[in-house]
């Protein structure tokens, strides 16, 4: 976990104590700067992902989720005017979609370039907002 938040340590970071007062469009995180030092993280260490996936109890993954939803995910979402019903689905669409897409990048030895994988999460996010 060390290794994986040193990847960010040159991004302006967010606690969950400053969500509350921190503009929506700063609480943002699926852009390039966040997501390809994330995506270069799991090129690196790819074969520790595949023990994550597979065994997701010997890196304790759930623990870890659980974490950063209380902490992060479920309150930006509040902020940005989600309801309970609404947070609960579209935060599992997000994060098991973004799983799914990682997972098949890792399977195939991370062959594809990190901005190639950054630009179509962020397409797969957004949808119809950006062009593929």
């Amino acid at each position: 976990m060390k290794r994986f938040t040193d990847k960010f340590k040159s991004l302006e970071t967010i606690t969950p104590e400053q969500i509350a007062d921190t503009p929506t469009d700063k609480l943002i995180f699926i852009t390039p700067e966040y997501l390809i030092p994330y995506l270069e993280f799991v090129k690196e260490n790819r074969r520790i992902f595949n023990v994550a996936v597979t065994q997701p109890t010997v890196v304790q993954t759930n623990k870890n989720f659980n974490q950063y939803y209380t902490d992060f995910f479920y309150p930006i979402m509040k902020r940005f005017g989600f309801t309970e019903d609404v947070i609960k689905y579209k935060l599992t669409f997000y994060l098991q979609g973004m799983f799914a897409v990682i997972c098949r990048w890792i399977k195939g030895n991370c062959a594809e370039d990190v901005h190639t994988m950054a630009d179509l999460l962020i397409h797969c996010v957004f949808a119809g907002d950006l062009p593929l």
